[in-house]
């Protein structure tokens, strides 16, 4: 009896352990990367900080006039599973937002990418660079 109670015991643990969620921030990603280029109808300027696990994105928009619109602050959380690929969750308005943003990204060679489709049509991708 006791085998069958060890055996339920281990079949237990090993789910539980299974389970966890081991996808933390990745504390490599740290500072202040800027905006270098952007395909599509992306974002004339911007930057993303990273800081504490926590990552903030600050772009201002073309407007039709020429002029840069207002700064638009996104704030939130990012993480990898060991890969070269950053998934992002960001709220707008500092932060303050219901709605989350996720979006992917991905670390090439110093550059990291955003990745996004473009609500008109095809895709935006948002390189930057380290500061």
């Amino acid at each position: 009896m006791n085998l069958v109670r060890w055996s339920a015991v281990l079949a237990i643990a090993s789910v539980v352990v299974s389970c966890r969620n081991d996808v933390q921030p990745d504390q490599s990603i740290r500072g202040n990367y800027v905006l270098d280029s952007v395909t599509g109808r992306g974002p004339a300027t911007g930057s993303l900080s990273f800081v504490a696990g926590k990552v903030i994105r600050r772009v201002r928009y073309t407007q039709p006039d020429g002029s840069l619109s207002g700064e638009y602050v996104a704030i939130g959380t990012f993480s990898n599973s060991g890969t070269n690929t950053i998934e992002f969750n960001l709220r707008e308005n500092g932060g303050s937002s219901p709605y989350v943003w996720t979006v992917s990204g991905m670390m090439d060679q110093g550059l990291l990418s955003l990745r996004y489709p473009d609500p008109a049509d095809g895709w935006i991708i948002e390189r930057y660079r380290p500061e």
